[in-house]
């Protein structure tokens, strides 16, 4: 196609020698038609082997728990079975669950990336608060303070036709901690927790629940009659701002990332957040100062 892109062929031999005179050395006629059909077989040749090296590049060997082996690609995972195209064109179909390890996690990143490519989500993820019961302390004169913990019930659904075993999810709980008789900007910075919650099996269409580790949450109210001495609000309490969570699979593979409020991601980073929890303990209550006043 390269050398009919090069030279325009003429309708007519009087049009054609003068052009092809001075570049040609041979005579126009029957040999300039078996360069032209030469170079058409070679572009068609040149075609044929690299689509030949595109499929070659794309077969895998899989290999069963019997040690024997087959290369092909895969064509469609659905359930329990994989349906693969062999290198000879043949079409087969097998049990994932009879393949070796490495070619499970295999198939399961082509479904990952058969997902990801249509903009849908291997799993549905929901969270709920899950909270403690509370203990409240009526010590103080000027204030009552209600301390409990707080965490979030996590369900994930599978929103695929394949299982997923030894998944993994590491996930960080955001809290804001508020600054007790502040006038002026009362949210502390966001406090992390992290943890990781782990699952053996995770089938096609299921869900599994969890809960992730709880913070310590307080509550501080000023008893009638009584002020900050600060002059901050009469009332103080911790909330819980989210979470962030990533899902891997038994070999590390990161699956799906997943945020309660995408706003997180504006505010904090997970690197800067992941394996720290809250180390320092908070100000106690006793030292937020209480007045009389109107």
């Amino acid at each position: 196609m390269a050398c009919m892109d090069s030279v325009k062929v003429p309708t007519t031999k009087a049009r054609l020698l003068p052009r092809l005179s001075s570049l040609l050395p041979f005579r126009v006629g029957r040999a300039w038609r078996l360069l032209i059909l030469v170079c058409a077989i070679s572009g068609l040749s040149l075609a044929a082997s690299a689509a030949d090296d595109s499929t070659a590049a794309n077969l895998y060997t899989f290999t069963n728990q019997d040690g024997r082996t087959l290369k092909g690609t895969i064509v469609s995972v659905t359930g329990d079975t994989v349906s693969l195209k062999r290198e000879n064109g043949d079409a087969v179909t097998l049990k994932t669950a009879t393949l070796i390890k490495a070619d499970q996690s295999y198939i399961q990143q082509w479904l990952v990336k058969q997902y990801t490519a249509h903009n849908r989500t291997l799993f549905e993820a929901t969270a709920t608060s899950s909270r403690g019961p509370d203990t409240v302390d009526n010590s103080q004169p000027g204030h009552v303070m209600t301390t409990w913990q707080e965490g979030y019930k996590v369900t994930l659904k599978n929103q695929t036709t394949l299982s997923f075993t030894k998944l993994r999810a590491d996930y960080i709980v955001f809290s804001k901690e508020l600054d007790i008789g502040a006038t002026k900007n009362p949210e502390g910075p966001l406090q992390p927790q992290t943890g990781t919650a782990k699952f053996d099996a995770l089938g096609s269409s299921g869900s599994t629940t969890f809960e992730t580790a709880k913070m310590d949450m307080q509550q501080m109210v000023l008893r009638s009659g009584f002020k900050w001495s600060t002059g901050g609000s009469g009332i103080h309490a911790d909330y819980l701002q989210g979470m962030w969570l990533r899902i891997y699979d038994e070999n590390n593979n990161l699956l799906q990332e997943w945020v309660s409020s995408p706003a997180l991601k504006n505010v904090t980073s997970w690197d800067a957040n992941w394996g720290h929890s809250i180390s320092a303990p908070r100000k106690p209550a006793q030292a937020a100062t209480t007045t009389t006043g109107k």
